[in-house]
């Protein structure tokens, strides 16, 4: 028996001692892979050389799961970017390094989100639109599109940019196309349509133009993007993306695209292809500011992280990391307004589509 415990204590005493090197293993390789691919240390004014030798002599051999965990976020939070994440699986621990929002500081519950888009779904209806339905791919809960008419306008709400089936499922983005052309052709003859990818989650770029493609009769120049080589400071040449022209039909008279702080990831590249169109208007608030894809690595721990390392430009060579794509017009939604019943944002979309449509 007593050689039993002896080897049992002589294994925890190895699988601490392991885990603890692997500790400080893991911390070393975490400030690795953000020094050799992280893209906007300057425009967030962080000194990633600076941040490491305050931290590092915290990370000891004892260190806990929970206070490395909690030192890798302290040391990210400062960059404000929503791709910025620290993984523990095992432990289904997150860290996100998203900046401030003022939609998702007003709107901080599920329930409170749900009453933002049923008092959407009740102005629509109060201005003559059909009851609001949802068609496409469930995702948490929530359709990829919601949709509804009057006499003179079409309103299509986009959840997010990537295709599902039902939760947990393969993307089938020709489905979704499908989804989206059924939905053109009901808005075929309209004076206008409005667009709202308020609180759009992101997904994947090639989604967002395929969005796009339905708004124009020729090809036009969307964005460009470049990718930080990972250990230098130098950029890929830069790509630029064509928005080219897709679906049975091109609606071109005037579009309304609704955005907020919550708009973020593909739904900016969305948003920033959108304006490059003539009879895109975009209302609302400037989008997140967190276009890059997101890089990934794991660490030695099995925890693992995300990271932007691409800049996205506008066919001007803008680029809006940090700061997101601007609105032509600028107006918040609130939880105050709420309360009142109203929608900023979505009346002034409808004030302007009359003038728009004249």
């Amino acid at each position: 028996m007593r050689q039993k415990i002896s080897a049992l204590l002589v294994a925890l005493v190895l699988t601490i001692s392991a885990n603890a090197q692997q500790q400080v293993k893991s911390f070393d390789a975490f400030c690795y892979i953000f020094n050799n691919n992280y893209a906007f240390f300057d425009l967030h004014k962080v000194n990633w050389k600076a941040s490491y030798q305050k931290y590092r002599p915290l990370v000891s051999d004892d260190i806990t799961n929970d206070s490395l965990f909690n030192i890798m976020s302290a040391m990210v939070k400062p960059l404000g970017d929503s791709h910025v994440n620290i993984i523990d699986a095992k432990r289904k621990k997150k860290f996100n390094a998203a900046g401030y929002s003022k939609f998702a500081a007003e709107f901080n519950t599920d329930s409170l989100k749900a009453a933002f888009w049923a008092n959407n779904d009740r102005l629509l209806l109060a201005n003559g639109f059909a009851p609001v339905k949802g068609y496409g791919s469930v995702f948490k809960g929530r359709h990829l599109f919601y949709y509804s008419r009057s006499a003179n306008y079409a309103y299509l709400r986009i959840t997010r940019c990537f295709a599902k089936i039902t939760d947990g499922e393969i993307d089938d983005k020709d489905f979704e196309m499908q989804v989206l052309d059924s939905l053109m052709a009901q808005s075929k003859g309209l004076r206008g349509i409005i667009i709202d990818v308020r609180a759009n989650i992101g997904g994947d770029d090639e989604f967002s133009y395929e969005v796009a493609g339905r708004f124009t009769v020729k090809p036009v120049t969307g964005h460009f993007k470049q990718e930080r080589i990972a250990k230098t400071n130098k950029y890929s040449k830069l790509q630029k993306w064509i928005i080219q022209p897709r679906g049975s039909y091109a609606f071109t008279k005037p579009v309304m695209l609704l955005t907020n702080s919550k708009t973020v990831s593909a739904a900016e590249v969305l948003t920033l292809a959108m304006k490059q169109l003539p009879q895109v208007k975009t209302i609302g608030e400037p989008t997140e500011g967190n276009l890059s894809d997101m890089f990934s690595e794991d660490l030695p721990n099995g925890w693992s992280v995300t990271l932007s390392n691409q800049k996205y430009y506008s066919p001007k060579m803008v680029c809006y990391e940090g700061v997101g794509v601007p609105v032509y017009v600028r107006v918040s939604n609130s939880l105050q307004e709420l309360e009142t019943g109203h929608d900023a944002v979505l009346s002034t979309a409808l004030n302007r589509m009359d003038a728009a449509a004249k």
